[in-house]
């Protein structure tokens, strides 16, 4: 398999799980993928409890680091955050029932163990991919990071 489909696939998974998270928490998912244009895609659309529309960047990263603390501000930087705040514009500009209302960028980053997701993938080959996600679930470390400013990074 490409690097490219391999990041793909994992690109995926992870905003499967984050989209699963995000349910748990009372969040309603609006949309997944919206593409602004060839230069902007938001991965999650979404609005909370308080309905705020949420704008979730999702990052899923594979390691089998041990007791290791990760800064999710590490995985994006300005020109990513100007491109998702472009597309978040996009999005309110075309929202059809006209209401503008608050809104938020999310960003939310996944580990999950290397080897415990290969043996995963073994153990549940013939299952649902239900299953398999809920398993997968269980192993992946999430971190929310929620209303992050341009400042901040």
């Amino acid at each position: 398999m490409s690097v490219k489909a391999n990041n793909y696939l994992t690109g995926k998974l992870g905003e499967k799980l984050a989209a699963m998270y995000l349910q748990a928490k009372g969040y309603k998912i609006i949309q997944t993928n919206y593409r602004s244009n060839r230069f902007c895609e938001l991965d999650i659309v979404a609005k909370n409890k308080d309905d705020i529309y949420v704008f979730i960047e999702v990052k899923t990263r594979f390691n089998d680091l041990k007791n290791i603390s990760f800064n999710g501000y590490d995985e994006i930087n300005k020109l990513k955050i100007k491109k998702l705040i472009y597309g978040i514009n996009s999005y309110l500009a075309n929202m059809t029932d006209n209401m503008q209302s608050s809104a938020q960028l999310d960003v939310i980053v996944i580990y999950i163990s290397k080897s415990d997701f290969e043996a995963l993938k073994t153990k549940y080959a013939n299952r649902s991919d239900r299953d398999f996600l809920a398993a997968v679930n269980k192993i992946a470390t999430i971190n929310h990071l929620e209303n992050i400013s341009i400042d901040l990074i």
